[in-house]
């Protein structure tokens, strides 16, 4: 059911308010709001019956402040919504069974802040009340961020990209897991389904809030892979719904390899990655596997060489740097602590350029390291 609620609220002490401006024709509600607005004294209220919706009613709040000659003062209002039903009005599931009569009404869930906070009330009092540690927060971040050495053309950029993450282009599901479209159209969201190869070059995500970026590994391994290891690249709410029947690119089935170890190395949580790593042997050995119709790379030469859908909604065919490298890059842990327990635990190195891993089914998944023969000898630990 689509319903909702929103609190206009302040914390000022003399308030008055109008629950409803006038109903009339034409735009006497206008001339009549404005006549009380000007007139001395507060805000008379206004009420009418219950009954059925008159059509757009609006409301106004006021606060009374004192002033000294010449004086100035600040008055704070929040504006707070709860609308806590959420359905996927982009793409809506098509159920086999509408037509015949049944209830296609489209499934729903709660966005996430509706877990929180009942009502639009509740968390306008939440906002109210934390806003002196709410706001000094913010404004340690933001003056943490611009105290850096970083060159201004930089800090601008990650500044204003970093508005998306309190956008409509990002939401959180029922149970907190992070989603997110490519962007906004001015009423709806644009290229929806966390599109991995959108996504990969999201970086403030797994820094600032690390756990909502392992949240959406998990829903990918969860929800969008099949069961030879290719991942949709588009996520389908509501969630437990068909996977998308479009062909795995391979720009985001690398990403999100490589991005199981960047949430690896942040959090250090090994017990998460060893839950979710046979999962994450299968995405790799997708590349060979006989049921990828695209054929990647089925003789496993650790180079690209089949038909390979990337972000750039074309298709390239044969090796190229850009997209084996993000093929060789699942090959993870070059160096550091980090590095030697992914490859102590998860793969042993085998002389000439060779990474090999416990394969599935027990079986071995090799990795060849493809170097012009004028470099091998610079490798390190090269003969």
């Amino acid at each position: 059911m689509a319903y909702g609620d929103l609190t206009l609220g302040t914390d000022a002490g003399e308030v008055s308010f109008q629950e409803y401006w006038f109903r009339g024709g034409w735009f006497d509600n206008l001339g009549v709001w404005w006549r009380d607005f000007t007139s001395p004294g507060p805000l008379r209220n206004r009420a009418y019956p219950a009954g059925p919706d008159a059509g757009q009613d609006h409301a106004s709040l006021a606060v009374r402040i004192s002033l000294p000659a010449g004086g100035a003062g600040k008055v704070r209002f929040v504006l707070a919504w709860n609308y806590p039903n959420a359905t996927n009005y982009w793409n809506p599931e098509k159920k086999p069974e509408c037509g015949s009569g049944c209830d296609c009404t489209p499934a729903a869930w709660k966005n996430y802040y509706a877990t929180v906070w009942p009502d639009s009330t509740a968390s306008a009092q939440y906002s109210l009340a934390g806003w002196d540690r709410l706001y000094n927060e913010t404004l340690a971040f933001k003056d943490a961020l611009f105290a850096s050495t970083l060159p201004d053309a930089v800090l601008d950029a990650v500044s204003a990209n970093l508005s998306i993450l309190k956008t409509p282009t990002v939401l959180r599901l029922e149970d907190g897991s992070f989603y997110g479209f490519e962007g906004c159209c001015s009423g709806s969201g644009c290229c929806e389904g966390s599109c991995q190869h959108v996504w990969n070059y999201a970086y403030a995500l797994p820094y600032l809030f690390p756990k909502l970026e392992r949240s959406m590994r998990e829903l990918e391994y969860r929800y969008n892979m099949s069961e030879d290891g290719g991942l949709a690249f588009r996520m389908q709410l509501p969630l437990g719904r068909a996977r998308s029947a479009f062909r795995p690119c391979a720009d985001g089935q690398f990403g999100v390899i490589m991005k199981m170890y960047r949430e690896w190395m942040i959090s250090g949580d090994t017990e998460w990655l060893k839950r979710w790593w046979p999962a994450v042997k299968k995405s790799i050995a997708f590349a060979w596997a006989p049921t990828n119709a695209d054929r990647w790379d089925p003789d496993k030469t650790g180079v690209l060489w089949g038909r390979q859908h990337h972000t750039l909604d074309m298709e390239l065919f044969g090796p190229s740097s850009w997209l084996t490298g993000f093929y060789s890059g699942r090959d993870q842990g070059r160096g550091g602590d980090g590095g030697s327990l992914w490859r102590a635990r998860y793969g042993r190195r085998i002389p000439g350029g060779v990474r090999a891993g416990p394969g599935v089914g027990g079986g071995q998944l090799v990795q060849r390291r493809v170097l012009p023969s004028e470099c091998r000898s610079q490798r390190p630990g090269a003969a």
